[in-house]
C-alpha cells in the first residue's frame, strides 16, 4: 500500500530536480511535491505547512541551504531536513548535522535517498513520541501537584460560592481551557443551575438553567455517573449541545459528576472553543478535583446545617421572652441566662452568670434549704414542677411556676440543670378575683338590658335573669316552666330551622353560636332577637348552654334603613360617570365606586381601602394645597368642599379633576363621614386651552379665516380677513360672502356643490376687496357638522396668492417662449414645405393656354398649403398669447389631439408620433394654456431624447384613486383623475439624476439648448392643480411621464359616466402580507379584510418566516414587497419555496420594471404589481391567482 509522502524540494537546477523526483518515484509512495529555489517562495511554502520531508540543495542562487535549515529550526515544525548536494564537503556536512539536519545525500549517490528519508521519518516519529511522553508525564506531575494544592485550599472552610468559583478558575487554568462550569442539580426539577464558572458572558453565572436531559452532556454525565468527553461538537452524534454551549461557540468538552454521599450535587465541566482530544489523564484529574470538591461541599453543607440549627435554637431561647430559661452547672451556678430571665427577674446576664440559683429564692426559703431540696427532687424524679414565690432584683416577690429538669450526659452522670420559670402572679390574682366577681356577676345580670340564661340539653332553663320578661314578654317563671324551652317555639318559621341546627351543634360539638331570629312576644308583637351561647360543663359534669338574648329590633330597623340608603347610593354611583367616594373620618377608610378603576386604569387589588389611595396619587405640586383645603373645610365646620387638582392614572399620566364633597356630622356636630364625587375634566381643560390658543393663533394668522353658515352669511371673520379684504369683522358679520367678495358667483356655486358632496373643497378663486381691487386666493373649505352629523357651517381658509400668480404668469410666459423657440426649426421646415408648392404654382398659373383641369388643381394646391400654414401660425399664436390663471372646464382630449398635430408637423420626420385618447375622457377644471404647456414641455423633452428617431406616444385615460392607492402614495387624494402619459423610446434618464430632473435650472442639455425650467414648470402646474406626476425611465430604453390631474366627471353628461363593477371578494382565504412600510402594510391588510380575506401581516422577511412556519397550513398566498430590510423579498421567496413549493406568491415594487423581477420569476413568483396600485388591480390579481389554487394544503 502506497505511503503518503509530501516533499518540499529546494533545488534550482531543473535536471537535478528531475533526477531526485525520478528516484522518489521508484519508491512505494503516494507522492506530492513542490519545488522552490528562492528564499521568499521557500518561506511561503514553509508557512503553508503539511510537509513530510524537506530535500534541499546546499548552494542556491538566492540563499543557502544552511539559511533554509535555520528557518525550519526556527519554525519548530519538526519536519526532517535532508541535504541533497553535489558540492558539500565533510566539514559542511558536520555543520549541517549539528544545525539540525537529519542527514545528507550526495547527488552522485541518489540510491541512498529513499533509505535516508525513511530513517529520518522514523527518527522524527520517535522524537515526537518521546516529546508527547515527556509532556504527558509533566502534565500528570503538574496535575498531581495542583490536585494536592487544591485539596488543601478547598478543605479550609471557605464559603460555598467562593469554593465553587475558585474551583472553576483552578480547573480552567490547570486544563488550559477557555470555559469551566460548576452545574448544581436543582432538587425535584431535573435541571442544572450554572452556579459558578469561567469564560461565560456576564450575567450567565447564577441565572442560566439547563434541562438535565439524556441528550445533553451534563445530563448524560449525571445519569451515567461517569466522565463524558466530546472531542468535536461538529462531529458529535450521541449528544446535543446546550444553548449555553452553542451561544459561546464551544467546540469540545469534558464533564464529570460531583457525587455527595447521598446524592449527586451536580456536574463539573471543562470546555474549549476548538476541537480537542481530552485524555484519560484529563478525565481522571477532573474527576479527582470533583471528588475533593464534593468532600468540601458536603463538609460545608454540614457545617452550615449545624450552624443554622444552633442559631435556630439560640434564637428560639432568646425569643421566648415570656419564660425565664436558665441552665445550671452541677453546683447549681448559672451557666446561661436568656432574655426572658433578664426580663422576669430584672438581672442582666452579666450579673447572674456564675451565681448560685439561691439568689432567686426569698430569704426565708433559702434559710429552709428549699433551693437544694428542689434540685434534689429534680435529680431523683428527672423533672420537678412547683408553684411558689420567687424574688426579683430589688426584693419584689412574684408567684412563679417552676420546672426543673436534671440534665445528664450519655453515661448518666449529672451535667447540670435546666430551669424554666413563668410568672403566674396575674393568674393567682385572677383566681382570687374570680370568686369576688361571681357575686358581682349575679348582681349585674339582673341589671343589664339583655337576658342572661343557662339551659340544659333538654331545653330546661336552669337560670334566667329577671329582665327576660322585658325581652320575651313572658315572666321568668313562665320561661322556666316545663317544656317552655325559653319560648323557642314562638320563633318565626323561616328562622326556626337555623336556630335549631345551631342549638344541636352546640350540645353535639360544643360549637358556640350567634343567631339572629324573629320572635313573637306574648303580646303578639314581633321582635328581632340575637341569641349567643357557649357550651360549658358544670361541676357535676352536666353540659349546659350559657347564653345571652338581646333585643335588636331597633338595630334591625336602622340596618334596613341604612341598607336601603346604601342601595340607593350604589345605584347613584353606578349611574354616573363620576367617581363616587365615601371617607370615614374616624377610621380613615375610603370607599371608591367602580368608576375609579375604569376612569384611572387601576386593578381592584391596587387600590388601598384608606385615604392614602387618594393622597398618594395627588400631583406633587397640588398635594399640599388640596390636603390643607379639605382639612380646613372640615375643621371650619363647612358642609361643602370643592377643588380642582391633578390625579395620577395607572399609566403615570395625570387627569384634571373637579372634586366636591359633603361633610356628615353626628348629633354632637362631630364630622364622621364625607361623601363626594370626582369628575374628570381633562378634556374640558384641554379644550379650553386649545380654544384660547386657537383664538390667539387665528388672529395672528396671515391667512383669511372665515366661518359662514349654509346661507353663506359670515359668522366669524379674523384679522387676516380684515387685512386682505379691507372689511372689519363687525361690518361683515351676518352679510353674505357672495355679495361681499364675488362678482361672478358661478365658481363659488360649483365649489359649494362639491363641498356638500365630499365635505371639503380646495382650489383658487378670484375675489374682490372693499375698494374693488381683484385678488386671487388659494381657498380651502371644510364642512362643519353638529353632534348629530348634520352640516351647519363652513370653515374657509383663504391665502392671498395674487402676487405669486403674477410672477408665475411671467415665468410661464417666458418658459412658453423658450418652448416655442425650440420648435422654430421644425416650424421653418414645415413652412418652407408649405410655401414651395405655392411659389412653384404661381408662375405656372401665368402660363397661356393652361388647361382648365390643371388650373383648378393648382388652385387647390395653393389653397390647401395656405390653410396648413395658417393652422400652424394659429396654433403658435394661441400658445404664445395664452392667458394664465382662469380655471374653466377643460376637455384634455382636444388639447392632446392639437398637441399631437403640432408635434407631427414640427418634430423631425424620423419620429413616429401617436395618441390614444378615449372619447369619454373626463374634463378637468383648469387653464387650457397650462394644460397645453404641460404637454408641450413633455413632448419637447421626449423629442430631444430621440436624436436618432423613435416613437413618441401620448396616452390618456380615466382613473379612480381609491383609499388603497392613497395609502401607498402620501401625496395622493381619493377621487377621479385624468391620467396623461407621455412616453418615448429615447436615451432614458440615469438613476443618479432622476431625483433632480424637476429642480429648477437643472438640465443635461448643451449650453444654449435648454434652461432647465421645463420640467420644473410642469411640476409647478401639476402641484397647483392638486395633481401628481410620476416618472419611470430605463437608460437606453426610454422614459415615461404620467401626469394625474383631478377630474370633474360631473361636467359631462350622465351617459358618459361609466358604471363600475363591484370589486371581487375573497372566499375566506388566508393571505400573508409582507411590507416594511407601515402605511402600505396597514392599508393592504384592511382592504383585504374588508373583502373577505383572513390576513396575517409582517414588517420584514424574518417576521414573515416566523408567521409562515406557525400558520403554514392556513396560508394560501404570500404578498411581499421586494425591497425590505433584514430579509428582502428575494431571500424570503427563496426560503419559502424551499419550505413549500405550492404556495402562491405575489411580489410588489415601487419600480415599474424592478431588476429583481426576473430573479423572482425564476424562483416561482406568480405575479407582480407596481406601486402604487389600485384596490381593483390588487383584488382582481388575487382572484386570478387563487382561482386555481387548492382549498386546503397539507
Amino acid at each position: 500500500m502506497a505511503v503518503p509522502l509530501r516533499v518540499l524540494l529546494v533545488e534550482d537546477e531543473e535536471s537535478h530536480a528531475a533526477g531526485i523526483l525520478a528516484e522518489l518515484k521508484r519508491g512505494d509512495y503516494e507522492l506530492t511535491t513542490e519545488r522552490v529555489w528562492a528564499e521568499a517562495a521557500f518561506q511561503a511554502a514553509l508557512k503553508q505547512g503539511g510537509w513530510t520531508v524537506i530535500l534541499c540543495d546546499f548552494l542556491l542562487p538566492d540563499f543557502s541551504g544552511m539559511d533554509a535549515l535555520a528557518m525550519v529550526q526556527q519554525s519548530g515544525c519538526g519536519v526532517p531536513f535532508i541535504f541533497v548536494s553535489g558540492q558539500m564537503d565533510e566539514d559542511a556536512a558536520v555543520a549541517a548535522l549539528r544545525g539540525g539536519a537529519a542527514d545528507y545525500v550526495r547527488k552522485a549517490n541518489l540510491v541512498r535517498l529513499r533509505p535516508t528519508i525513511e530513517r529520518a521519518l522514523r527518527e522524527a516519529e520517535e522524537k515526537r513520541a518521546q516529546e508527547r511522553l515527556r509532556q504527558e508525564t509533566a502534565a500528570r506531575a503538574r496535575q498531581q501537584a495542583e490536585l494536592a494544592e487544591f485539596g488543601q485550599w478547598a478543605l479550609t472552610g471557605r464559603e460555598l460560592d467562593a469554593l465553587l468559583a475558585g474551583t472553576a478558575e483552578r480547573v480552567a487554568e490547570a486544563l488550559g481551557v477557555e470555559f469551566c462550569e460548576v452545574l448544581e442539580l436543582t432538587p425535584g426539577e431535573e435541571a442544572f443551575l450554572l452556579r459558578a464558572g469561567v469564560g461565560w458572558h456576564p450575567g450567565c453565572v447564577g441565572s442560566i438553567r439547563l434541562a438535565a436531559t439524556d441528550e445533553s452532556q451534563a445530563g448524560a454525565t449525571w445519569r451515567a455517573g461517569v466522565p463524558v468527553i466530546v472531542e468535536d461538537w461538529a462531529a458529535e452524534t450521541r449528544l446535543q449541545a446546550s444553548a449555553l454551549l452553542r451561544e459561546h461557540n464551544v467546540a469540545a468538552g469534558l464533564t464529570v459528576p460531583i457525587r455527595l454521599r447521598s446524592r449527586v450535587f451536580g456536574v463539573l465541566g471543562a470546555h474549549t472553543a476548538r476541537p480537542r482530544e481530552f485524555t484519560p489523564a484529563d478525565a481522571h484529574f477532573l474527576q479527582a478535583i470533583a471528588n475533593v470538591l464534593a468532600t468540601a461541599v458536603e463538609r460545608k453543607l454540614a457545617e452550615d446545617a449545624l450552624r443554622e440549627s444552633d442559631e435556630r435554637f439560640r434564637l428560639l431561647v432568646e425569643e421566648v421572652k415570656g419564660y425565664a430559661i436558665v441552665t445550671l452547672d452541677p453546683e447549681a451556678c448559672v451557666q446561661t441566662w436568656n432574655q426572658g430571665a433578664a426580663n422576669l427577674f430584672g438581672h442582666p446576664a452579666a450579673e447572674m452568670i456564675g451565681q448560685h440559683v439561691a439568689r432567686l429564692y426569698p430569704p426565708g426559703d433559702v434559710e429552709l434549704g428549699k433551693p437544694e431540696l428542689d434540685l434534689r427532687l429534680a435529680e431523683e424524679m428527672g423533672q420537678f414542677e412547683d408553684e411558689d414565690w420567687r424574688m426579683q432584683k430589688g426584693g419584689t416577690q412574684f408567684w412563679a411556676n417552676v420546672v426543673i429538669t436534671a440534665l445528664r450526659r450519655a453515661d448518666g452522670t449529672l451535667r447540670g440543670y435546666g430551669v424554666v420559670t413563668r410568672d403566674m402572679t396575674e393568674r393567682r390574682v385572677a383566681l382570687e378575683a374570680l370568686k369576688l366577681n361571681e357575686e358581682k356577676f349575679r348582681s349585674l345580670v339582673h341589671h343589664i338590658p339583655d337576658a342572661v340564661w343557662t339551659v340544659n340539653a333538654a331545653g330546661e332553663a336552669l337560670f334566667i335573669s329577671g329582665n327576660a320578661e322585658r325581652i320575651y314578654g313572658f315572666s321568668a317563671d313562665e320561661l322556666k316552666a316545663h317544656g317552655a324551652a325559653l319560648g323557642l317555639a314562638r320563633v318565626h318559621p323561616e328562622d326556626a330551622a337555623r336556630l335549631r341546627e345551631a342549638w344541636q351543634a352546640l350540645f353535639a360539638r360544643q360549637q358556640r353560636f350567634e343567631v339572629e331570629c324573629r320572635y313573637e312576644r306574648k303580646d303578639g308583637r314581633q321582635a328581632w332577637l340575637l341569641l349567643r351561647a357557649s357550651a360549658i360543663y358544670e361541676k357535676d359534669g352536666q353540659l349546659v348552654a350559657d347564653g345571652i338574648t338581646s333585643d335588636i329590633t331597633e338595630r334591625k330597623r336602622a340596618e334596613d334603613a341604612l341598607r336601603e340608603s346604601e342601595s340607593r347610593f350604589q345605584v347613584v354611583s353606578q349611574a354616573t360617570n363620576d367617581v363616587v367616594w365615601d371617607w370615614n373620618l374616624e377610621t380613615n377608610l375610603l370607599w371608591w365606586s367602580s368608576s375609579f378603576l375604569t376612569q384611572f386604569g387601576y386593578a381592584a387589588e391596587e387600590v388601598e381601602p384608606s385615604i392614602e389611595s387618594w393622597t398618594s396619587r395627588l400631583h406633587p405640586a397640588d398635594k399640599e394645597r388640596v390636603e390643607h383645603g379639605i382639612h380646613a373645610a372640615i375643621e371650619r365646620g363647612e358642609q361643602l368642599w370643592s377643588d380642582e387638582y391633578r390625579f395620577r392614572r395607572k399609566d403615570g399620566s395625570y387627569a384634571f379633576i373637579y372634586d366636591r364633597g359633603f361633610v356628615l356630622r353626628d348629633a354632637a356636630g362631630k364630622p364622621v363621614r364625607m361623601i363626594g364625587a370626582m369628575q374628570d375634566v381633562s378634556e374640558r381643560r384641554r379644550a379650553e386651552g386649545q380654544i384660547r390658543s386657537q383664538a390667539r393663533l387665528l388672529d395672528l394668522a396671515g391667512d383669511a379665516i372665515v366661518v359662514r353658515n349654509l346661507n353663506h352669511e359670515v359668522l366669524y371673520w379674523n384679522r387676516g380677513a380684515e387685512r386682505i379684504y379691507g372689511w372689519k369683522a363687525e361690518e361683515v358679520r351676518g352679510r353674505k360672502v357672495t355679495e361681499l367678495l364675488f362678482k361672478d358667483t358661478k365658481p363659488f356655486e360649483a365649489a359649494q356643490t362639491e363641498l356638500l358632496e365630499k365635505g371639503e373643497w380646495s382650489g383658487e378663486l378670484r375675489q374682490f376687496t372693499r375698494d374693488g381691487r381683484e385678488v386671487t386666493v388659494s381657498s380651502r373649505w371644510t364642512l362643519v357638522r353638529d353632534d348629530e352629523g348634520n352640516p351647519n357651517s363652513v370653515l374657509v381658509l383663504n391665502t392671498d396668492i395674487t402676487e405669486k400668480k403674477r410672477l408665475e404668469s411671467q415665468f410661464l410666459r417666458s418658459q412658453r417662449m423658450e418652448s416655442i423657440g425650440t420648435l422654430a426649426g421644425g416650424v421653418a421646415h414645415d413652412l418652407n414645405n408649405i410655401l414651395s408648392p405655392i411659389m412653384m404654382s404661381a408662375p405656372i398659373l401665368r402660363m397661356p393656354e393652361l388647361p382648365a383641369e390643371d388650373f383648378e388643381r393648382l388652385l387647390d394646391t395653393i389653397e390647401t398649403n395656405a390653410q396648413r400654414g395658417g393652422d400652424i401660425v394659429k396654433q403658435l399664436l394661441a400658445f404664445g398669447r395664452g392667458v394664465e390663471g382662469e380655471r374653466v372646464v377643460v376637455q384634455p382630449r382636444h388639447i392632446i389631439k392639437e398637441m399631437v398635430k403640432i408635434a407631427r408637423e414640427t418634430f423631425p420626420k424620423n419620429l413616429t408620433i401617436s395618441a390614444e385618447v378615449p372619447d369619454n375622457l373626463w374634463p378637468i377644471m383648469g387653464d387650457p394654456t397650462h394644460t397645453h404647456q404641460i404637454l408641450l414641455n413633455l413632448c419637447i423633452n421626449a423629442r430631444d431624447a430621440m436624436p436618432n428617431g423613435g416613437t413618441l406616444k401620448v396616452i390618456a385615460e380615466n382613473v379612480q384613486l381609491d383609499e388603497h392607492y392613497v395609502a401607498q402614495d402620501t401625496e395622493a387624494k381619493q377621487g377621479p383623475f385624468v391620467s396623461i402619459r407621455v412616453t418615448d423610446t429615447g436615451t432614458g434618464i440615469p438613476k443618479e439624476i432622476l431625483d433632480k430632473i424637476f429642480d429648477p435650472f437643472f438640465t443635461t442639455k448643451e449650453i444654449g439648448k435648454g434652461t432647465g425650467l421645463g420640467l420644473a414648470t410642469v411640476m409647478g402646474i401639476v402641484k397647483s392643480y392638486g395633481g401628481l406626476i410620476h416618472v419611470y425611465s430605463e437608460v437606453g430604453k426610454g422614459t415615461s411621464f404620467n401626469v394625474l390631474l383631478p377630474a370633474a366627471p360631473n361636467a359631462v353628461s350622465a351617459s358618459d359616466d361609466s358604471t363600475r363593477e363591484p370589486l371581487p371578494l375573497g372566499q375566506g382565504e388566508t393571505i400573508l402580507v409582507v411590507d416594511d412600510e407601515p402605511g402600505i402594510l396597514g392599508a393592504t391588510s384592511k382592504l383585504l379584510e374588508r373583502h373577505n380575506y383572513q390576513v396575517l401581516s409582517a414588517a420584514d422577511g424574518a417576521e414573515a418566516l416566523t408567521l409562515f412556519s406557525s400558520h403554514r397550513k392556513r396560508i394560501r398566498l404570500i404578498m411581499t414587497d421586494v425591497m425590505m430590510p433584514v430579509m428582502d423579498g428575494v431571500a424570503l421567496t427563496r426560503v419559502i419555496k424551499k419550505m413549500d413549493t405550492d404556495v402562491k406568491l405575489l411580489a410588489s415594487s415601487g419600480l415599474e420594471h424592478d431588476a429583481k423581477f426576473d430573479e423572482l420569476r425564476t424562483l416561482g413568483v406568480n405575479a407582480f404589481l407596481t406601486k402604487p396600485y389600485t384596490a381593483e388591480k390588487l383584488l382582481q390579481t388575487l382572484r386570478e391567482l387563487l382561482a386555481g389554487a387548492p382549498a386546503a394544503r397539507d
